[in-house]
């Protein structure tokens, strides 16, 4: 049933235009909204601190930790960000402004975070304890020294900057050279003042107990999880958590109990959670209303003090706690020509303690009515200087200090314990699943039965030229399938064997093998409900049946807000993930295969840097590293005007293309998709025939792996969950993107149509991802702990390395296959949503949107927007919401238009023309 619209009628969705303007200045807007600071009066804490791992913080200056000073007015630096730093160095680096697309990615950060706790929200998931090591050695000197020769030194007691005087354990400059040849040290990235050169330096400015340093970094491993399980006694052991598919260890040596654990925090050796750092010193400090002094405090908590320090020092400045701390001159300290010398402030804070007993900060504050100048970190930086001396400290709560308290609970919880969900399955991953199982026991697997019918449609066997649509069959199957083979195929099959193991596959099969029935019902709705124009075009999709379709079910303002949120997504989508992330990975990966020979020429220089480096052959270091810095730059300099000119180009392609419409959308794709699908698949076989003797073994090894519980920590719930996760993300099955392009198909039977669609997810799905599948068991890269673990290779990287191992010439294959890929993913994604923008805003609109979809490809091979990209592809999945339920609703009109067709086929009443 094609509906025909009437000249000049306008949809009840033209509307839907404002709300998508809407929807777009929300989800930019939200993520700049001012956050209540951590335990805030207007806000309560939360039930479960996120289990956020601190990491090295470019941000945060040091604290100031007196509520006076707050109350006085004093500067604060404009980067205050109250989370706790790596233990014993706040960094306080400069940091460089950010550009307006940096900016504009951090804003939709936010939003990425709240649509992901959203659609992958775990049903059924369970919390387990763990602990991570913090695998990071700060050494120190004075800040502003700029002779080399002075060593850094190791900061063995964390807040009192008490150094060791051992020889043996300095760090020179040359030192430090040699361990950032090798990888070792933790650097910052900078401009220099006049230039727009991206430098890298391994000294950092950073602030310890009150005083200025310079510091370096060394990474001394990998951080290692450790997950808690009961025994059988019932204690909380905590197992090593092994780096492939979260195993966990069985080794004993590899366990740890609670007394160890304790241990390892009072070391400094455990990342901490800095929310519950904080919930923890509310809720001591509330049980005893007389105070209590930092050292009282980290031994109670069994955290370093210089931990417990900082956080005092964040939550004062939410004037939730307040200290008593009282100085006292040092003997030695400055009198006479020495004070005089000295700054205005600090000749007073010394005059006034000759005077009197020794003070607080506050007094001494109140005492010089110059609140602004003495504050609790110059009186430390005094203290550190010997100058000095801190007599008492101590800390109680403010009223709402106290009000906080009462509102954190009662129960004490290590602050270095973290919790994680394990187990259960993602919302979005669930709903696509049910959708596709459903649909296929509702239509009694027609996914199956039909499929031959399927192969005879697409061949063309029922081809009539004059029935209405504007493509035929297979330009329709070919049209939708370009949006879907594509990038998901290389790195989707890789990641999920990585994270399930080859039993993760066979799952993508059964999931793709179900998938095929979602595609036939969505696309079976999307050619009834189809509107043909009087000029023959048609508009077609989840937009057009959710609101036709519920309509004539009595739920039209129902259809009519599911279309609306269908179509909004869809738009979203279009420009991010089918457009900016296709071109930006296809000028990647060109840029690669065109610096092939500088990218070895790097490997090389890096290979010879790390044995110099070992031998500690420092002048000839010094060259390498010139050589290389060098190399670099021109690669950079390349770059920067090989990726305009490429996104000018692929822009050029792709608007040559979409100004036809789907005719010639389909026309491009009917003669790119097989191309890029016989290339791929070509150099699969290769593989596989020269290794044709392993694949019966390995085809075993995918079914044993797929019903085996030690094959995932999760067991086999959590294969099966990974596995159809990648699948989901592959095909797109239940999403209803696919039923845009066959609405288009010349046909005026809708159930036909289906049955080709079905034939999307096997093509993606079972054929082109078991070539990538069968490729990565043959070569082992899914268990290859070296690419996995050490060099960090995945998705589309590991894949590369694992054909790389069988055909040295296929990172070009690849290249070709990438860019065919994403050329043909963006003109398509075009497609879809041109028709949802017409919804939206009618079809004089039209030319507007392919003006900025052009402009987007260029964006995107210039400009990386990681979280702008990350939300569009949550879009893409979000669309399956709307889009099955609707199709739940309307599955029986589809199951009574597909025995009335199947009657009608099996009687022989259909005309074929080959």
């Amino acid at each position: 049933m094609s509906i025909r619209r009437r000249p000049g009628a306008r949809s009840p969705m033209l509307f839907g235009g404002g709300l998508l303007l809407l929807a777009l200045a929300v989800s930019i807007a939200l993520p700049f909204a001012p956050a209540n600071r951590l335990f805030s009066q207007e806000t309560d804490p939360p039930a479960s601190p996120a289990a956020e791992t601190p990491g090295e913080s470019d941000t945060s200056p040091p604290p100031e930790t007196a509520d006076s000073v707050q109350k006085a007015g004093a500067e604060v630096p404009d980067a205050v960000a109250p989370g706790l730093p790596p233990d014993r160095v706040i960094n306080t680096d400069k940091q460089e402004a950010k550009s307006t697309f940096e900016k504009i990615d951090a804003g939709f950060a936010a939003a990425v975070a709240f649509t992901e706790k959203i659609l992958f929200y775990r049903l059924g998931a369970s919390q387990r304890p763990y602990i991570e090591t913090f695998p990071e050695v700060f050494y120190i000197r004075d800040f502003g020294v700029t002779d080399d020769k002075v060593p850094f030194l190791p900061l063995n007691e964390p807040y009192f900057n008490r150094q060791t005087q051992e020889t043996e354990a300095e760090l020179t400059t040359d030192e430090i050279a040699a361990l950032q040849a090798r990888g070792r040290l933790i650097v910052k990235e900078f401009k220099a003042e006049g230039s727009s050169t991206v430098e890298v330096s391994p000294i950092r400015d950073g602030w310890v107990a009150g005083r200025d340093v310079q510091y370096v970094t060394i990474k001394t491993g990998k951080s290692q999880k450790y997950v808690g399980l009961k025994n059988a006694a019932g204690d909380t052991v905590y197992h090593l958590q092994l780096p492939l598919r979260e195993r966990i260890s069985e080794n004993p040596e590899d366990q740890r109990t609670a007394a160890q654990v304790l241990a390892m925090a009072g070391r400094s050796e455990l990342k901490l959670d800095n929310s519950e750092v904080s919930r923890l010193l509310l809720q001591v400090l509330g049980f005893d209303k007389a105070g209590k002094t930092s050292a009282e405090l980290a031994s109670q908590l069994r955290l370093p003090e210089s931990v417990v320090l900082w956080q005092l020092g964040t939550l004062s400045q939410d004037k939730l706690v307040q200290e008593s701390v009282k100085f006292g001159l040092a003997p030695g300290s400055p009198t006479g020509d020495d004070l005089a010398a000295l700054p205005e402030a600090d000749q007073k804070v010394f005059q006034a303690l000759a005077e009197a007993s020794p003070q607080t900060s506050v007094a001494l504050a109140e005492q010089f009515k110059e609140k602004t100048h003495v504050t609790v970190e110059r009186l430390l930086r005094l203290m550190n200087a010997k100058k000095l001396e801190r007599v008492e400290v101590r800390w109680t709560l403010t009223e709402s200090g106290q009000a906080a308290a009462d509102r954190a609970g009662k129960d004490i919880a290590p602050a270095y314990r973290f919790s994680e969900q394990i187990g259960g399955a993602p919302v979005v991953v669930i709903w696509l699943a049910m959708g596709s199982l459903l649909f296929t026991l509702y239509l009694r697997g027609v996914n199956i039965w039909a499929f031959g019918h399927a192969i005879q449609v697409v061949m063309g066997k029922y081809d009539n030229p004059e029935e209405p649509g504007e493509v035929t069959h297979f330009q329709a199957l070919s049209s939708a399938l370009s949006a879907t083979v594509g990038l998901g195929n290389i790195s989707g099959v890789t990641i999920a064997m990585t994270l399930g193991g080859p039993g993760a596959f066979f799952w993508m099969l059964v999931s793709g093998l179900l998938g095929m029935t979602s595609k036939f019902v969505e696309c079976t709705l999307g050619q009834k409900y189809r509107s043909v124009k009087e000029d023959g075009t048609v508009l077609g999709g989840p937009m057009q049946y959710l609101y036709e379709g519920l309509r004539g079910l009595g739920l039209g303002p129902l259809g009519l807000v599911l279309s609306i949120l269908f179509a909004v997504m869809c738009v979203m989508a279009s420009f991010g993930g089918g457009n900016m992330f296709q071109a930006n990975q296809a000028a990647s990966t060109a840029l690669s295969v065109v610096q092939k020979g500088d990218r070895d020429q790097l490997s090389a220089l890096n290979v010879e840097i790390e044995k110099v480096a070992e031998a500690k052959d420092f002048h000839r270091l010094g060259e390498l590293q010139s050589q290389k810095t060098q190399l670099d730059q021109r690669m950079k300099a390349f770059a920067k005007s090989f990726n305009p000119v490429f996104g000018v180009m692929l822009a050029i392609a792709v608007g040559a293309v979409i100004i036809g419409g789907i005719k010639r959308i389909a026309a491009a794709a009917s003669k790119v998709v097989p191309t890029m699908c016989l290339l791929y698949a070509g150099a699969c076989m290769f593989i596989v025939l020269a290794h044709i003797a392993q694949v019966p073994n390995l085809i075993m090894l995918i079914f044993e792996r797929a019903f085996s519980p030690t094959a995932l920590g999760g067991g086999i719930v959590g294969v099966m969950v990974v596995g159809i996760q990648r699948a989901a993300f592959s095909n797109e099955a239940g999403v209803g993107s696919a039923a845009i392009a066959h609405s288009a198909a010349k046909t005026d039977e809708p159930v036909r149509e289906g049955t080709v669609a079905l034939l999307g997810p096997f093509i993606d799905t079972i054929i082109v991802c078991s070539m990538t599948a069968l490729v990565i068991l043959i070569t082992g890269a899914w268990d290859n702990e070296t690419w996995i673990v050490e060099q960090g290779l995945t998705g589309a990287a590991l894949t590369t390395q694992a054909f790389e191992t069988e055909i040295s010439w296929f990172p070009y294959i690849l290249g070709v296959a990438v860019v065919l890929f994403a050329y043909s993913t963006i003109i398509s994604w075009s497609y879809y949503g041109e028709r949802c923008w017409e919804r939206l805003f009618g079809a004089g609109s039209i030319l507007f949107y392919r003006f900025l979809y052009v402009g987007a490809v260029i964006l995107g091979a210039i400009v990386n927007l990681g979280s702008v990209l990350d939300f569009s592809d949550m879009m893409i999945l979000s669309m399956a919401f709307p889009n099955i339920l609707g199709c739940l609703m309307l599955a029986p009109q589809v199951r009574r238009d597909l025995l009335d067709y199947w009657k009608r086929y099996r009687a022989g009443t259909f005309k074929t023309f080959k």
